[in-house]
């Protein structure tokens, strides 16, 4: 099977939109974007050409058609919604830092092995050719 993966973005802020754009910018699409906020998460899909929007972000989770989220909410969120994504199928890609300690990023790879998906931490190093 070689198709697109349908990608979530979970966060309506300037890093989550950055990611949007480079979809577009790439000729692609966001399938669906959630947030905590309804306001500002209908105002990013419209922003972004996002068509599908979660009011309770944790619905993306569950979406059988979503294939991978894009976290940026605020770090202290990411490991919960990590998981949360991670236990239901999905493919993650989480801005830096994903982890606050080694248990947790442990216990995220488990997860991704468990469920058969990827974990990634969205960082470029500062010795990368590119930076």
């Amino acid at each position: 099977m070689n198709r697109e993966l349908n990608w979530a973005v979970l966060g309506s802020g300037w890093i989550a939109g950055d990611m949007a754009d480079a979809f577009l910018d790439e000729g692609r699409k966001v399938y669906s974007v959630g947030s905590r906020t309804k306001e500002k998460v209908i105002e990013f899909a419209k922003k972004h050409n996002i068509d599908k929007v979660y009011d309770d972000y944790h619905e993306m989770f569950y979406d059988d058609n979503v294939d991978a989220v894009y976290i940026a909410t605020p770090h202290n969120k990411h490991f919960e919604a990590i998981m949360e994504a991670l236990e239901n199928g999905k493919h993650v890609l989480c801005e830096k830092p994903a982890a606050s300690n080694a248990w947790e990023w442990s216990a995220m790879v488990r997860a991704a092995e468990r469920n058969g998906v990827g974990v990634l931490e969205a960082m470029r190093p500062v010795f990368h050719p590119g930076f």
